[in-house]
């Protein structure tokens, strides 16, 4: 239980500082083209402390564990069609004939997600919006203090009631220059992908701070005598060895690095052996069998050596900064191509990919070896997040991605239809995707 525990605030921890990077990427790139951010959650779900304020934007503390997010004005589906293509569309619509008011108001009803019925919006109505309207597409000063004291009036009906908070809403955001929507398509796409970038630089950095903080794997770095995998179905799995634990003797001789242990199993082939393992402070005993495995050598001689399905941990070494830069370089481009591999090969992707079920065994397991290996989950955790958040599946930073594209290949705004119904396919995808990694979770824990 306190394995669990501690694993449980180890992945708690670890996804809130991942989280906390990939918004503050977002956050700096959005302050950087001056648009409003509002808020800087930690979490989801219910404000539980308010953190502070810099600028127009507050920072909060949430109630639900997990994620967090930045709301960054005009990303709202509503929002994203901002005001320009309404004010424009009626005064369009207003130089043809009377149907093609009726069929714009329609689509503008569809779009915009709201309910209007063309009969109940009268002439006089449309004739004072379409005046409102000024040259630059725009409310004039006159006409926007009229709608907004004629829509409190009790005399209109509940369609022109809504084309004008429509109308009055529209030109409230066409005029907020610190609208995500209001900005250039290579602003909004900079600050899409800083989320990503900011994940993996995070990471980067990780691989980096493990040479001068934690060590690294060194050429000289020998094994240990610490567990570091413990394979399902083996001797020292069915006698309750675990990852963390140390085999500190074998038939009462003391074990006291990786090559002692390794070599001493292999030569005890098909030969019941007393282990002594230290878990934390206190120590237990149990009678191992190695099972005899053929391997063949450099040469060809076939050699037997016993086997009770465990991996030695590696010892870490500290290194200087220029060491620490020049590996955490080479192994984020290492993880990086081995992740597009993975995601590349349907077979590779259901034996790898694992959802919370995985992240939560992983966090268990590794918090027992020691901050290396914890800093190295959760650099791996970290670039991870920023190649999965770039697939193109709306509601993740790709998918947004997807949708400016669209956007500029067109030539024109999505409405907020598009917008959602863009979303619900994305979420649809998404929630298939976790419940198919969390089926194969659970099955890979079925077969053991």
């Amino acid at each position: 239980m306190t394995d669990l525990l501690l694993g449980f605030v180890f992945l708690i921890i670890t996804i809130s500082l991942l989280v906390l990077a990939h918004e503050a990427g977002h956050f700096f790139a959005a302050r950087l083209c001056r648009m409003r951010v509002e808020d800087f959650s930690l979490f989801f779900g219910k404000v539980i402390a308010r953190l502070g304020r810099w600028g127009d934007t507050e920072f909060h503390l949430r109630a639900v564990p997990f994620g967090g997010f930045v709301k960054i004005a005009g990303m709202e589906p509503e929002e994203v069609a901002a005001g320009v293509p309404v004010l424009r569309s009626l005064v369009d619509a207003s130089r043809g004939a009377g149907s093609d008011m009726d069929r714009t108001l329609r689509r503008i009803s569809r779009d915009a997600l709201v309910k209007l019925d063309p009969s109940d919006i009268g002439g006089e109505v449309r004739s004072l919006i379409v005046r409102a309207i000024g040259e630059e597409r725009q409310l004039t000063s006159a006409g926007r203090t009229e709608l907004t004291f004629l829509k409190g009036s009790p005399e209109i009906t509940e369609s022109e009631r809504q084309l004008m908070e429509l109308v009055l809403n529209a030109d409230a955001r066409r005029a907020d220059h610190g609208l995500f929507s209001s900005k250039p398509l290579y602003q909004r796409a900079f600050v899409i992908v800083a989320g990503p970038v900011a994940s993996l630089l995070f990471g980067y950095f990780i691989f980096c701070l493990m040479g001068v903080t934690a060590g690294l794997p060194t050429a000289d770095s020998q094994t240990t005598n610490q567990v570091a995998e413990v394979i399902s179905g083996g001797e020292a799995d069915r006698v309750g060895v675990r990852v963390g634990d140390y085999i500190v003797s074998l038939d009462g001789t003391p074990i006291r690095s990786g090559k002692q242990l390794v070599d001493a199993i292999h030569s005890r082939a098909g030969v019941p052996t007393e282990i002594t393992v230290r878990r934390g402070s206190t120590t237990f005993t149990a009678t191992v069998t190695p099972k005899p495995r053929v391997f063949r050598e450099k040469d060809g001689t076939k050699v037997t050596w016993g086997l009770i399905g465990i991996a030695a941990n590696i010892e870490l070494k500290r290194v200087g900064i220029v060491e620490s830069v020049r590996v955490g370089t080479l192994t984020t481009a290492a993880f990086v191509m081995k992740m597009l591999e993975v995601l590349s090969d349907h077979r590779e992707a259901k034996e790898n990919v694992g959802g919370p079920i995985a992240m939560g065994q992983m966090a268990t397991q590794v918090q027992r070896l020691g901050l290396g290996p914890m800093m190295l989950l959760a650099a791996q955790f970290s670039i991870s997040l920023c190649i999965l958040n770039l697939l193109p599946i709306p509601v993740l930073d790709g998918g947004q991605l997807l949708l400016i594209l669209v956007e500029g290949v067109r030539r024109r705004k999505l409405s907020p239809r598009e917008v959602y119904s863009a979303h619900a396919v994305g979420l649809g995808i998404l929630v298939l995707l976790i419940l198919a990694v969390t089926y194969n979770d659970i099955a890979r824990i079925m077969r053991g």
